[in-house]
């Protein structure tokens, strides 16, 4: 699908989703707890937060908010929102307000626009050498400097396992500062251990690249069906190149030379069926996404995705003679 297709797709969305943002900054602006010199510092880190979430690329995670609850499915008018306690943190203060303006619907706006961009084409890469078609979780397990870390246990930080339960809670004003005192300790501990992780894999899907691995000239896309094999033909000779095996629902095409640059010890030879290797090809790859039925409308069914089909497609040269590179995924 191209771009204009995507566009037309995101932007009834995209619009609801800066008419939610705006509410919550002018609920911000105009919240009494805080005095102006603080309440702009707020305003400040509102702006970040939700900034962040803006879906800008198809990998945005909205998994910071699941720890909010899921008291309101609907947007409620500003008027309407309870009064907070004076003394409640930004961090906290973030979550309950985009919960009350509906933190499940901001969250499925932001996946399904980020999703769109899942089934739009890639652009062309030019290639000048073997290129590699694979799972790129083989290639960055070869990375021997990837850091060991365990994951803190969050749910550590609380003394009960709801805010109710807490002996100072307020059923009027919904607080407990105590709950809030554990819950900022919580989100700090979450940031430190983030921060100490290697990011390298995260940033790569985000970017769709393996350039925080060193490997320049590569694209990298989920395979939106998860884990699955495929093979890769040749349309013009009609003959299958090779196999690929998907096991971290993640493929992608990249220059085989910087991968032996970079690891030169790597090989397929004992796995062949898990990447195929296009020896000397001269020419473009890219991902493509077709849909083939369209009885389904609705974007929110989770069916409707499913009349999508990926491929990689290219043209060029292997070894002197002409290809049309075809991998229905």
């Amino acid at each position: 699908m191209d771009k204009e297709w995507g566009e037309k797709m995101r932007a009834p969305i995209l619009a609801e989703i800066q008419n939610q943002i705006e509410d919550i900054r002018r609920f911000v602006a105009g919240y009494m707890g805080y005095d102006e010199g603080p309440r702009n510092e707020l305003m400040q880190h509102i702006d970040r937060s939700l900034n962040k979430y803006m879906p800008s690329h198809m990998c945005v995670s909205t998994s910071d908010f699941s720890g909010a609850s899921l008291r309101s499915y609907n947007k409620v008018p500003v008027d309407k929102i309870p009064e907070m306690p004076d003394d409640i943190s930004p961090g906290r203060l973030i979550y309950e307000i985009i919960d009350v303006f509906g933190i499940k619907k901001f969250c499925r706006n932001v996946a399904i626009a980020n999703k769109i961009l899942q089934f739009v084409d890639s652009e062309p890469i030019r290639f000048d050498g073997d290129v590699l078609i694979v799972d790129p979780a083989f290639i960055t397990e070869i990375d021997k400097d990837q850091m060991e870390y365990e994951s803190p246990d969050l749910t550590a930080f609380f003394s009960y396992k709801e805010e109710k339960e807490y002996p100072d809670y307020d059923p009027i004003r919904r607080y407990s500062a105590q709950y809030d005192k554990e819950f900022a300790d919580m989100l700090c501990a979450a940031k430190k251990n983030e921060e100490s992780r290697d990011n390298r894999w995260k940033e790569s899907l985000a970017e769709g690249n393996l350039s925080p691995y060193g490997i320049q000239t590569a694209h990298m896309r989920d395979t939106i069906g998860g884990d699955c094999v495929f093979g890769v033909l040749d349309s013009i000779s009609e003959e299958c190149l090779g196999t690929v095996c998907i096991d971290a629902g993640i493929v992608a095409f990249m220059s085989f030379d910087e991968i032996r640059n970079k690891y030169p010890d790597v090989s397929f030879e004992d796995n062949p069926w898990a990447a195929t290797i296009l020896k000397d090809f001269h020419g473009t790859l890219r991902f493509r996404f077709t849909q083939e039925e369209d009885e389904i409308q609705d974007i929110n069914d989770p069916e409707y995705w499913d009349q999508f089909q990926m491929s990689i497609e290219g043209e060029g040269t292997m070894e002197g003679r002409p290809v049309h590179i075809v991998a229905n995924i």
